[in-house]
């Protein structure tokens, strides 16, 4: 209720200030905000350049998300997600002797898991992947990775990444192998067939297979998206996926049917997304369980 009412108010403050030519106290902070760590990484950007001088492409970009998420089992959920990445170009230009390219980034480690009970979860402490990345100047498919994951474990690791037309269809396919320091080894392979019907229309395919050494079954994820651009302010879409684990041979876990809405709320950073969703959980004997989620994304830097 709280998200909601923040919504409706920066909804309102945005069109009593539309017609307005000066920059309304929501930019002005914002602005002030993304200034401010702008300067602090163009000065870490300054200590490995020539006589203190940053590259002015030297940037910090932060995308902070706010869910709230109703259900029929699941009441009131709070959780927050962040992505943030961070480019230096001139400790780049030192790496590059390696021929190399570093980048910062901080993330999300794993989405809600949809099919674990509420009552043993704890959605409201998401654990987050804190990483370097550095890829090859001529092959920048290939990153490889150091980093923590929230308070799991320390891991190295390699991702690779590949797009490539077929007919009218985009195709990616991706895989990230990582071993942790307890000699844990996780794998993940990720495709998606995506097809622009015209300006308005995307349709996407995408199958994500996981593995994790120190689990006694791993997982399949399938689903498929329809997207419709109605203006540049919102758009809408359809999703509908599936969960399969090989605990008991393979047996389906869970699915879901979601109605996404995404509006950009305010100026070019606040948008907001409503999803209606209903799912089906073996754990709940696929006892329908609809529900209702709201979600703030806010950008920070330039």
């Amino acid at each position: 209720m709280a998200l909601f009412s923040l919504s409706c108010l920066i909804a309102v403050h945005a069109e009593a200030n539309d017609t307005s030519n000066h920059l309304s106290t929501a930019d002005e902070i914002h602005e002030e905000v993304s200034a401010g760590l702008s300067s602090f990484i163009v000065g870490i950007d300054g200590f490995f350049g020539d006589s203190g001088q940053h590259e002015d492409s030297s940037d910090l970009i932060i995308d902070l998300e706010l869910n709230s998420l109703t259900s029929r089992y699941q009441k009131e959920i709070y959780t927050q997600k962040y992505r943030m990445k961070v480019r230096l170009d001139n400790l780049n230009k030192q790496v590059a002797k390696f021929g190399k390219r570093i980048e910062l980034v901080v993330e999300p480690s794993d989405p809600l898991p949809e099919n674990e009970d509420v009552d043993i979860t704890d959605y409201k402490s998401q654990s987050s992947s804190v990483h370097l990345q550095a890829s090859g100047m001529h092959s920048r498919n290939l990153k490889y990775q150091l980093g923590h994951d929230g308070i799991k474990s320390i891991f190295i690791g390699a991702s690779y990444k590949k797009i490539f037309s077929l007919d009218d269809n985009e195709v990616s396919a991706q895989g990230t192998f990582r071993i942790t320091d307890k000699e844990e080894k996780q794998l993940k392979l990720a495709s998606a067939l995506s097809r622009a019907i015209n300006k308005q229309w995307l349709h996407v395919t995408y199958a994500d297979a996981q593995y994790r050494s120190e689990l006694e079954y791993q997982q399949l994820t399938v689903g498929t998206k329809l997207r419709h651009k109605i203006n540049t302010q919102q758009a809408v879409s359809i999703n509908l996926s599936g969960l399969g684990t090989t605990e008991k041979d393979f047996q389906t876990e869970s699915y879901a049917f979601t109605l996404g809405h995404r509006l950009k709320l305010y100026s070019s950073w606040v948008f907001l997304n409503s999803d209606v969703f209903v799912d089906w959980q073996r754990i709940r004997n696929f006892s329908a369980n609809p529900g209702l989620q709201l979600g703030l994304n806010i950008y920070f830097g330039n």
